[in-house]
């Protein structure tokens, strides 16, 4: 028998998992059941299905949820139209802008998607075929209901897909038993959460000419070191949904969950599930799937592990993890501190460099959530708590790729708990809460309100262009191979196991494309200004940067005088 605990903030992760956990499960899993008949033979893809409806059903059966009722029929019509309202202004559907910095390579994926067979292969010269091995799950559903409707239906069915996965996340948030108004003011704090960017980037000079140009990127205000940023909410719905929806819901249902023993049985399925939409949103949950184990393992009266289904899950996890990983794409993985990032900057390996890297570590942490995190600490699971302090914490020491899109991706389930407990503070008053935190806390999340307000702004601002019809994602990389998105199909370790597709035809051929960068591939991309705050050793970093560009501009001059003498030696007729 399951006993509540006496603090309030522990109450709702005891709640037992119940038909809306089965239908936001669902959501997460429909994906596989297309993807393993769409890229594997017959025989490997029927065996894959069968391990994975096995789990679900073990784990999600009839008798083993709870009959909680459904939330009312108003709180459903809110969450759905502020779904609508939020997932209007952002990438899919292209109502408004759609930021085309990824959104031309997410239509692009989408369009190989529907336009041909699965798994997309593409011929890029030579002997070789490539396939796509990117984590699609997002993308699926609306391909596979496009291949029915016609390609020019995918970028609305995609839309529709966000608006549900949306209406999932509100749906599970802990608002059953809040007032309308309550529950109304929870979602807005959702849409409008964010650590303060703006803060952040004015600090110490905080005066209207600091202020960001309008339309700025403000939620990667700090400059390398460390490349580092966590997004806001509507940041990362407009600008990769794909990330974000994975973490939200998953995050959500360990928050309503994890004490109970029945999401013993869960925890796999999520394993499972989440590489093929997004590996980062696994990576994000990981400390708290860790977490789970520890708390099971220090129980005197441990509950019995279902080893069947756990199996099941894993056997899934490995094979779309070895398909989607193996060849590793060479992406370095290191140390925020001495891992230089992509774009030309320049990191000193000086006591200048140490500095600045503590002094933008500390105003990271101050200002993205530790303020947040001092006034929401008695509003949610402690256990909860501990765990996603300590992993925003952890994630800037780290980096990996050319933005570091671990701390940026792997930071949503984290804020996931911040921002639910901001929610339990004013949806569920409770007298650990005074009212004096309450409206700091409101105050702090309007000066956060600033980020997702210069997202809107650029949203509505910017003329709406429409997806791309004809590119491939080669067309739309401007002929390039992107190794974190296509393979050698002969390198890829499920290869005999794959169905065997014909390449899509490229928009353009890129043998005799002379420009780097095709016109339609930057019509959409209008400037957008990043708010960089200044750091200490600017100057420093300047300096060495204008030496190294005169020690290459001096080592060519003498190359080409060498070419020159060597030309002049080999024929005299030459000046």
């Amino acid at each position: 028998m399951i006993h509540a605990p006496r603090e309030f903030d522990e109450r709702p992760s005891f709640a037992p998992p119940d038909r809306l956990t089965r239908l936001a499960l669902g959501y997460l899993a429909l994906p596989l059941f297309l993807y393993f008949p769409g890229w594997f033979q017959p025989a490997p893809a029927l065996i894959l299905s069968l391990l994975l409806g096995y789990a679900c059903w073990r784990a999600l059966s009839a008798h083993t949820l709870a009959a909680t009722p459904w939330p009312s029929k108003r709180l459903i019509a809110m969450a759905l139209l502020i779904a609508i309202l939020w997932s209007i202004f952002g990438g899919a559907g292209h109502f408004f802008y759609a930021n085309a910095r990824d959104w031309v390579i997410r239509d692009a994926v989408l369009h190989d998607l529907v336009a041909g067979s699965w798994p997309p292969t593409y011929a890029a010269g030579g002997d070789d075929f490539y396939i796509l091995r990117a984590p699609v799950a997002y993308f699926l559903p609306a391909a596979a209901i496009a291949k029915l409707t016609g390609l020019a239906t995918a970028d609305k069915l995609l839309w529709l897909w966000t608006v549900a996965g949306i209406t999932l996340f509100f749906l599970l948030l802990p608002l059953r038993h809040a007032s309308l108004a309550r529950s109304t003011a929870a979602l807005l704090i959702v849409v409008l959460f964010s650590g303060m960017d703006i803060l952040g980037f004015m600090f110490p000079d905080f005066h209207w000419g600091n202020v960001p140009l309008p339309g700025a990127f403000i939620d990667w205000w700090i400059k390398p070191p460390p490349m580092v940023s966590y997004w806001s909410n509507t940041s990362n719905l407009f600008w990769n949904p794909n990330h974000s929806l994975p973490g939200w819901i998953s995050i959500v249902l360990f928050y309503r969950h994890w004490r109970h023993p029945r999401f013993l049985s869960i925890t796999p399925l999520l394993v499972a599930v989440l590489p093929l939409w997004s590996p980062f949103a696994l990576i994000g949950m990981a400390p708290f799937l860790a977490m789970q184990a520890l708390r099971w393992w220090q129980q005197r009266s441990r509950h019995a592990l279902d080893i069947p289904l756990i199996a099941a899950c894993f056997a899934v996890f490995g094979v779309v993890f070895v398909t989607l990983t193996i060849p590793f794409n060479g992406i370095q993985l290191g140390m925020s501190l001495t891992t230089e990032p992509a774009g030309g900057w320049r990191y000193l390996n000086n006591f200048g460099h140490v500095v600045t890297y503590m002094e933008n570590y500390t105003l990271f942490v101050i200002f993205e959530f530790a303020v947040v995190s001092l006034l929401v600490a008695r509003a949610v699971d402690r256990w909860l708590f501990v765990t996603a302090v300590l992993t925003l914490l952890a994630l800037p020491l780290f980096s990996f790729g050319p933005g570091n899109d671990l701390a940026m991706r792997s930071s949503i389930p984290s804020l996931g708990i911040l921002c639910i407990a901001s929610i339990n503070v004013f949806a569920h008053p409770a007298p650990l809460i005074g009212v004096f935190r309450r409206w700091l806390l409101g105050l702090v999340l309007v000066i956060g309100a600033v980020t997702p307000y210069y997202e809107f702004s650029r949203a509505i601002g910017r003329t709406p262009w429409a997806p791309n019809l004809d590119f491939t994602l080669i067309d739309a990389d401007n002929g390039q191979i992107a190794p974190h998105y296509l393979i050698p199909r002969r390198r890829s370790p499920a290869e005999a196991a794959l169905n065997i597709s014909a390449p899509l035809p490229n928009a353009v051929d890129w043998l005799y494309f002379c420009d780097s960068v095709h016109p339609r591939n930057k019509a959409n991309k209008p400037y957008v200004a990043f708010a960089w705050r200044s750091n200490r050793n600017d100057d420093e970093v300047r300096a060495e940067r204008e030496q190294r560009r005169m020690s290459k501009v001096d080592c060519q001059s003498g190359i080409q005088a060498d070419d020159h003498a060597a030309s002049s030696e080999s024929n005299p007729q030459c000046p």
